[in-house]
Order: structure tokens, then C-alpha cells, then sequence
């Protein structure tokens, strides 16, 4: 597993962001982010909607800065990294409060749990 320092910029929906990452040596790499073992509702609907919501108010607190964990060969189908958002504490996993705060459920590869 690597852990980067990243800029969260935009929030694409409750389960996908865009982040500038710190890859050290003062290089930087802007990727998409598919938010690891958890899915929440497409932005289609109202649930969705809130979810993408919550996402931006949990990042909001962190200043959009967070420590990501992400494995460089673990990627969605969609070619989107897969990765857990620590706050600044790198403690609480954002991920893992989605879930906890009912806007998310635990995703497991192609099942909802």
C-alpha cells in the first residue's frame, strides 16, 4: 500500500473524487479516485445527491487535504484508482464514515452489503 499526501478538488459523486497528489520530489499528479469498499447511490438520484453532499462537507472539514492510501495495481473497471481518505489525523477513514453515516453502503467487487 502507498500513502500520499492529496489535494481533494472536486468531488465527482459519493464514491468518486479528483485529487492532486503529492508524489514527493515536488511532483504532482492529478487522478481519479474511486473511494475503496464502499458504493453509494448514483447522482441520478435523491439519495446520490446527498451522498456527493455529505462527501464535500466530510472533505470540507479536512480543507480538502488528506492522506490517501491506495495500491498502484488495484484499479475499477472504469481504470479509476481505488483508495481510502484519511483525515488529517490519518486516523478516521472517510470511507468507513460514509458508510457509518448511512450515505454509503460496504462494497465488496460487485456486491452490496
Amino acid at each position: 500500500m502507498y500513502q500520499y499526501e492529496a489535494k481533494i478538488e472536486r468531488v465527482i459523486d459519493g464514491d468518486t473524487v479528483v485529487a492532486m497528489v503529492d508524489l514527493g520530489f515536488g511532483i504532482h499528479k492529478r487522478e481519479t479516485f474511486r473511494l475503496l469498499g464502499i458504493d453509494a447511490q448514483e447522482m441520478r438520484t435523491t439519495e446520490g445527491v446527498d451522498a456527493k453532499i455529505h462527501l464535500d462537507h466530510l472533505l470540507a472539514a479536512t480543507h480538502g487535504v488528506v492522506r490517501l492510501d491506495s495500491h498502484k495495481d488495484k484499479r475499477d473497471k472504469y481504470g479509476r484508482y481505488l483508495a481510502v481518505l484519511r483525515t488529517g489525523d490519518n486516523v478516521a477513514s472517510i470511507n468507513e464514515t460514509m458508510v457509518e453515516d448511512g450515505y454509503a453502503t460496504v462494497y465488496d467487487g460487485g456486491k452490496r452489503q
